[in-house]
């Protein structure tokens, strides 16, 4: 499946930190707890929770907050060319274009 390859190059992904001595890497846990924050139940299956609901329980949900650090230290510490990121973005693509087929769910982020 692409999501596991995606991942696979996710946790590939190494690089030293200016503040510390030790890698940063966005483990798989931390991916799936990103997932599980960013989605909620919805009558028949999961779906993405709106904004304004994403951000009321990273303001109010310390663990919340502390949860995602590694999400954020990882975005923003990236580092991939821009081509590198365009080749990321293609794969994302792959994953969302599995996921509507599995999920009969038709989604767009253009």
């Amino acid at each position: 499946m692409a999501m596991d390859k995606f991942g696979d190059k996710l946790d590939g992904i190494n690089f030293d930190s200016n503040d510390t001595d030790a890698k940063n890497i966005f483990f798989r846990y931390d991916r799936m707890l990103l997932g599980d924050i960013l989605t909620e139940q919805g009558k028949k299956s999961r779906k993405l929770c709106s904004y304004l609901k994403f951000k009321n329980l990273y303001e109010s949900d310390e663990k919340i907050r502390d949860g995602l650090i590694p999400a954020h230290t990882f975005v923003e510490k990236l580092p991939l060319s821009k081509k590198e990121l365009r080749k990321l973005k293609k794969d994302l693509d792959v994953i969302i274009e599995e996921l509507a087929v599995k999920t009969q769910i038709k989604t767009s982020f253009e």
